[in-house]
């Protein structure tokens, strides 16, 4: 009797391999969500960034020969296609995050426009600024600014960028915040 038990062939997994599959598909699983989230906070940021440039490359091209932008508002925009698509339902302009886009004369020098982002979600503000700074003149976070070109803006030159710990004291940790950026 003993002999014909050991001739048999175990068909199944054994309770221990099931385990060890269900550990590795927890594992794989668990390193999605924490991964995931990031990836796509990254690419919600190039979007935004390049939606950015977008709005500034179409205003500076549709009415930079103007002597000034006085008149600018979101309503112009819309008419004058400024907008990248996606981006206008109707007479609102929202941004990938959800919060509204703004664009109007700067009130300093109404040579110069801003682009105004409500409602940045704080973890997407320091990537964002970081990657924007470099092509406007002025860049705020709420009150704080990020970026002061004021040469551009007829004052003495006092060019400041904010690093890493700047960019954390502005946008925060939570929350949502407005960013403004001031064109060159």
């Amino acid at each position: 009797m003993k002999n014909l038990n050991m001739n048999k062939k175990q068909r199944g997994a054994t309770l221990i391999e099931l385990l060890l599959v269900f550990v590795v598909i927890g594992g794989i699983a668990i390193a999605a969500f924490v991964i995931l989230p990031s990836v796509q906070l990254s690419q919600r940021v190039n979007n935004e960034s390049t939606r950015i440039a977008t709005i500034a490359a179409n205003l500076s091209g549709t009415f930079g020969s103007a002597s000034n932008y006085v008149g600018l508002d979101n309503a112009l925009g819309v008419s004058a296609n400024v907008f990248p698509s996606g981006m206008v339902s109707g007479t609102a302009v929202t941004s990938g995050f959800g919060g509204a886009v703004t664009i109007l004369p700067n009130a300093t020098d109404n040579t110069f426009f801003n682009i105004v982002y409500a409602g940045v979600p704080a973890e997407a503000c320091q990537k964002l600024a970081a990657g924007v700074a470099a092509n406007f003149s002025n860049v705020l976070v709420g009150t704080t600014v990020i970026k002061n070109n004021a040469a551009t803006l007829g004052a003495a030159v006092n060019l400041s960028i904010a690093g890493p710990t700047g960019y954390v004291a502005a946008c925060g940790s939570t929350g949502s915040v407005s960013m403004t950026f001031t064109n060159q």
